[in-house]
């Protein structure tokens, strides 16, 4: 609606309704500007909005780097796409190439699942988001995932999880392992390395450095060094084999 112009100093203040353009996708509303055209660094506030293409990010501080493509926020903001909604303390958006960064109280929401982070980088192209420090998914159905380093497909519902990850399926099943492949959409999951499946139901842990469980029937098969230990009863059963098959009847 107004703006004040500094040639000596090659910098601007827009005031009310104020609108960036850039290129043929991306849009920035505010109701206050201060750009520099030197350090080509604008800062906007209030009722920040940020859109581009089917990705908008809100917020009421935004600092937008032109040389680098970049918008990022440190005072609260939300990033919203065609699938999940994310908010955090700290934000950086990559217009791009549509890669988002998030730090301090994550939490990404959508249909199925909700995910809790301390850092967490979200691709919203291939919805995939990478996990960089401790996580917690939480499914619907009360399956939970834990992990500090891996990836997680909110749109296939696939995860890679490679540091200090567990699975919890609910009914007391639990899987755990140094690396772990999980299908939530086929209800299976592979864990390789210091394996443990354990049912606290049944009181019964399968011990090995392979591990397979499906969650339709309960299926757990357990391998490489294979032990089961039972300890539902006062003295505790130990078995030993090269390979462990557990259904349940």
């Amino acid at each position: 609606d107004s703006a004040h112009m500094n040639q000596e100093t090659n910098s601007f203040k827009a005031f009310g309704h104020v609108k960036i353009e850039q290129g043929d996708s991306l849009e920035i509303y505010s109701k206050r500007l201060n750009y520099n055209g030197n350090t080509r660094i604008g800062h906007l506030f209030h009722d920040v909005k940020m859109i581009n293409g089917e990705v908008t990010l809100y917020t009421d501080t935004l600092i937008y780097d032109r040389n680098r493509n970049l918008g990022y926020y440190k005072c609260g903001g939300k990033l919203v796409d065609s699938l999940n909604t994310l908010v955090s303390k700290h934000g950086y958006y990559y217009s791009n190439t549509k890669i988002a960064e998030f730090k301090y109280d994550v939490v990404g929401i959508n249909n199925s699942s909700t995910i809790e982070s301390d850092t967490l980088t979200y691709d919203t192209e291939t919805k995939i988001a990478t996990i960089l420090g401790p996580t917690h998914i939480l499914h619907s159905d009360s399956t939970t995932i834990y992990s500090e380093l891996g990836w997680y497909n909110s749109e296939s519902e696939q995860s890679q999880l490679l540091k200090e990850s567990l699975i919890n399926h609910g009914k007391g099943k639990t899987l755990a392992g140094d690396t772990i492949f999980y299908d939530k959409h086929l209800g299976i999951g592979e864990a390789f390395h210091n394996v443990i499946l354990k049912d606290s139901i049944n009181q019964i842990r399968l011990h090995g450095h392979y591990g397979y469980y499906k969650e339709e029937g309960e299926i757990s098969i357990i391998t490489d060094s294979a032990m089961m230990v039972e300890y539902s009863q006062k003295d505790t059963t130990y078995i030993h084999g090269d390979t462990l098959y557990s259904y349940t009847q």
